[in-house]
């Protein structure tokens, strides 16, 4: 072969066999030169040298095995190519997606008060607007609010839905009856100065499940009338003016009245009750019951209690009662009843009563009566009285009167501070009645006991001061027990 230079050779268009030579310079032989030494190399010794010393980051034969793997479908970022269609949480790192990666909605960015929203199924907020509220404020710029009849300056004007709330923001004048008869509604005052009036007429709630908070209800003449059941008042205030009575009628059963002041400012003579409650099963506590016409008889007593069981606590009853002696301040029947911590407060020494139970198994405790004829009655069979207290200061007075059977006075104070007094600090005419425990001092009879009653017990009874400690009239009447004298 003819020397020649490289550039000068013909050049091989095909595939260069195995035995086909290549020039080279092998740069670790200086024998020719310092540059390197003038070789020949194989095209098979070539290509096997380039496959056992691959270059860094060279395709290899293991990545082969890879690409396989991909084609036989692994999951988590070592599966199939197919997999790379779908992104599951799995690929995503925790805080990775950030605002800007979040499509819009179309929302205005801002701040929204009451806010009106829709929310998608994505949950994510679709739209938003600013209420009518006011900051949250339920009481809007009306009268009254509900919250599915819109506003109006009158209860009566309001559309009221089951289940709506009623908020009162100013006092109402009515133009009539109102009547509420769906369930479950709640009207709530501003404050317990805001009033709705009803302008002489009534304000009907024959609907279950009523509540009234923080509210004055003023129906002049006419009645609150509560005939649904299982209604919740708290911070109800009432006032009326009426002397034709039932300016209160609840006639609903499982309910109960915390906190309220309730007033017939009406003068003159009662003709019926003031205050009137038919229900069972109810509870009344922290009330005040203010009546300034007088109470001529039972029937017209400022409260009372036609049927039962209910309990009353912390009860006040403050009445004029200057019509005779046949006015009680209260009337309560309701077998199973509990009254607990009750003050009643006549005006006049001579006139007027206190309390008259007339049903069974009723329950007294810590009862404090001043004022009128006669503090006590009980009229109804198995009645307990525990804790009265009873002081008089005019000599016509008198403490209790048990005129049922089976009934006990314990535990309880009966004292006449007048001069000459002529009454009796008890008298006793049921049968089996036990008196036991008590102080009774300053009567003309301490303990009266009538013709008419048997088995009586005067047994560790203060019996000091008295004209007669014990006037005994009974058939087998027992006072062995160390009563004082």
């Amino acid at each position: 072969m003819a020397d020649a230079k490289v550039t000068a050779l013909t050049e091989l268009n095909a595939t260069p066999a195995g035995a086909d030579e290549l020039y080279i310079i092998d740069k670790s032989d200086t024998t020719d030169d310092p540059a390197g030494s003038s070789k020949r190399i194989s095209r098979t010794n070539l290509v096997g040298g380039l496959q056992a010393e691959p270059a860094e980051g060279a395709f290899v034969d293991g990545d082969k095995t890879k690409l396989d793997g991909i084609a036989t479908g692994a999951t988590n970022n070592t599966g199939a190519l197919a997999d790379l269609d779908t992104v599951g949480t799995a690929q995503i790192d925790n805080d990775a997606v950030t605002a800007a990666k979040l499509a819009d909605t179309a929302v205005v960015a801002g701040s929204y008060t009451s806010t009106d929203i829709t929310v998608d199924a994505q949950g994510r907020i679709t739209s938003a607007a600013s209420g009518s509220g006011g900051g949250g404020n339920p009481f809007g710029a009306d009268h009254v609010v509900a919250t599915s009849g819109g506003d109006a300056t009158t209860l009566g004007g309001l559309t009221v839905s089951a289940g709506d709330t009623i908020y009162v923001k100013n006092s109402t004048t009515e133009s009539g009856s109102v009547t509420i008869s769906v369930d479950n509604v709640t009207i709530i005052g501003k404050n317990r100065n805001t009033s709705i009036g009803t302008a002489n007429n009534d304000l009907i709630l024959s609907g279950n499940g009523v509540t009234l908070h923080n509210i004055n209800i003023n129906t002049g003449t006419g009645q609150l009338q509560q005939s649904g059941n299982e209604w919740d008042y708290e911070n109800v205030d009432l006032d009326c003016n009426d002397t034709g009575g039932n300016n209160i009628l609840i006639s609903g059963d499982n309910g109960r009245w915390r906190g309220g002041i309730l007033t017939n400012a009406a003068t003159g003579t009662m003709s019926a009750r003031s205050f009137r409650f038919n229900c069972q099963d109810c509870f009344f506590d922290n009330l005040e019951m203010n009546a300034a016409a007088n109470a001529s008889s039972v029937t017209a007593a400022i409260l009372t209690v036609n049927s039962g069981p209910n309990q009353f606590s912390n009860i006040v009853v403050n009445g004029n009662s200057t019509s005779g002696t046949g006015g009680w301040a209260i009337y309560a029947q309701g077998d199973y009843s509990q009254w607990d911590n009750i003050r009643v407060e006549l005006d006049s020494t001579s006139d007027g009563n206190g309390i008259q139970n007339a049903s069974s198994n009723m329950s007294f405790s810590n009862i404090t009566v001043t004022g009128g004829v006669t503090a006590f009655q009980v009229g109804g069979n198995n009645t307990t009285l525990n804790g009265f207290n009873r002081v008089c200061t005019n000599a016509a007075q008198r403490g209790v009167f048990l005129a049922a059977s089976d009934s006990t006075l314990n535990g309880s104070s009966i004292r006449n501070f007048a001069a000459s007094p002529s009454s009796y600090g008890v008298s006793v005419s049921g049968d089996d009645d036990v008196i036991s425990g008590n102080r009774i001092e300053g009567f003309s009879q301490g303990v009266l006991v009538n013709a008419s009653a048997d088995r009586t017990t005067v047994s560790g009874n203060t019996l000091n001061n008295n004209t007669t400690p014990l006037s005994d009239s009974g058939t087998g009447t027992n006072s062995t027990g160390g009563n004082t004298t």
